[in-house]
């Protein structure tokens, strides 16, 4: 029995996918807007694929905080604005085991026996549960790069984690742009 569920898991788990890093946009993309010294023009939540106990995607498809990117619009001289990048990435120990709660079956079984009138008896119990335990939960750190700053020009565009910043005009305190 023992080694058919273990085969049986042996397979499923190596039915997992690759770890994944994904990235998700936040705000609206292909729409104008504008945005003044110090506001964010483009963000981004990334997650990675929790890894499973032989290092495979989890079969559920959850994930674990990786980091962000923010792109912030820091002033205009002329007619090119500057922007400061902020990359930080999460490190962390997150795996389906230390995500998961534990279930842990319970048995027990009473008997007895003996004799009443001169009549033996005999008698027994069982009773199955499960308790339930918690996560144990994992750790993370989040590391910072050194930010960096760059110019775009009216007119100009620049590629940031695969979506395309488009600078439409720049004025001495504001920025009017689109992201694609």
């Amino acid at each position: 029995m023992f080694k058919k569920l273990s085969v049986v898991a042996i397979i499923a788990l190596s039915g997992c996918g690759q770890i994944q890093e994904t990235s998700q946009m936040m705000g609206e993309a292909g729409v104008a807007k504008t945005a003044g010294v110090g506001d964010t023009v483009l963000a981004f939540n990334l997650s990675r694929s929790l890894p499973n106990v032989i290092g495979k995607a989890d079969l559920y498809g959850r994930t674990v905080n990786a980091g962000q990117i923010s792109v912030r619009f820091i002033g205009a001289q002329g007619q090119t604005a500057f922007f400061e990048r902020n990359d930080v990435t999460v490190i962390s120990n997150a795996t389906t085991m230390t995500e998961s709660p534990r279930v842990v079956p319970n048995w027990s079984t009473a008997s007895m026996n003996g004799m009443v009138g001169g009549i033996p008896v005999y008698g027994s119990a069982s009773q199955t549960g499960y308790t339930v335990l918690p996560a144990s939960g994992s750790s993370s750190i989040a590391t910072a790069q050194a930010p960096i700053r760059f110019p775009v020009a009216a007119g100009k565009s620049t590629t940031i984690n695969g979506r395309t910043l488009t600078v439409l005009s720049v004025s001495p305190s504001q920025v009017q742009y689109r992201v694609d």
